[in-house]
C-alpha cells in the first residue's frame, strides 16, 4: 500500500524555489501510525502522515530525487531508516548525503550523514541508511525528514559544498529557530 503511494508522491510533490540556486521538493511518506512489532501499534489513531523535503543545489552534478524515511524498532533499538535515490548527471568520486529529522512539534534531531566513496557514472543510484535513535520519544514523535546533498567530490578532485542558506530556509518551515549551526553532522 505504501509503495504505490511513494511512487505517486514525487509526481504530486510540490516544487518551489527558495533561491536562484536551489530547488525544493516536498511530499508525504508513510503514516505516523506504525507497527513496532510484538503487537504494539505506535501512534494508533493518528491521521498524520510523515513529510519529507528535499533541497537540491542546482550547481551540483547530483540530485537527491527521492527519500523514504521510516522509524522502526529492530533488535531492541529504535532506528531511522532512510531509503533514497540520487541522480548523477556527470561522473563523481564521492558524495555526502544528510538527513535532518524533525518531530511533530518542529524540534530537530541530530543530522544523519552518509557518505558514498566510489566512482559514480551518470545515472540513478538507490541506497539506504540506518541510524540509531537515541530516545523512544524521538522515535515515536518523528514527523518529517529534510534531505540534501551536503558535499560532492567531482571526478576532477574539486569539492562542492551545499548552499547552507537554502537548506536553512527549508528547515525553518518546520523549526523557525533552525540555523546553519544546526546542519553539522558532527
Amino acid at each position: 500500500m505504501y509503495k504505490k503511494r511513494l511512487l505517486i508522491a514525487p509526481i504530486l510533490a510540490s516544487l518551489w524555489s527558495l533561491s536562484a540556486n536551489a530547488e525544493v521538493l516536498k511530499g508525504t511518506g508513510i503514516p505516523m501510525t506504525f507497527d513496532a512489532g510484538y503487537g504494539v501499534k505506535v501512534n494508533e489513531g493518528s491521521s498524520l502522515e510523515r513529510e519529507w523535503v528535499i533541497v537540491n543545489d542546482d550547481d551540483f552534478p547530483i540530485k537527491l530525487t527521492e527519500i523514504l524515511p521510516k522509524t522502526r524498532y529492530v533488535d531492541r533499538n529504535w532506528i531511522f531508516e532512510v531509503t533514497y535515490a540520487v541522480e548523477v548527471s556527470e561522473p563523481i568520486s564521492a558524495v555526502e548525503v544528510r538527513f535532518i529529522p524533525f518531530d511533530v512539534w518542529g524540534n530537530k534531531d541530530r543530522p544523519l550523514s552518509t557518505t558514498i566513496i566510489k566512482d559514480m557514472p551518470a545515472g540513478e543510484i538507490r541506497k539506504s541508511g540506518k541510524w540509531r535513535i537515541l530516545s523512544e520519544n524521538a522515535a515515536v514523535e518523528h514527523y518529517a525528514m529534510l534531505g540534501y546533498i551536503a558535499q560532492v567530490k567531482l571526478e576532477s578532485g574539486a569539492i562542492l559544498k551545499a548552499d547552507s542558506s537554502a537548506v536553512v530556509d527549508a528547515a525553518q518551515q518546520f523549526s523557525r529557530d533552525f540555523t546553519s549551526g544546526d546542519l553539522s553532522a558532527d
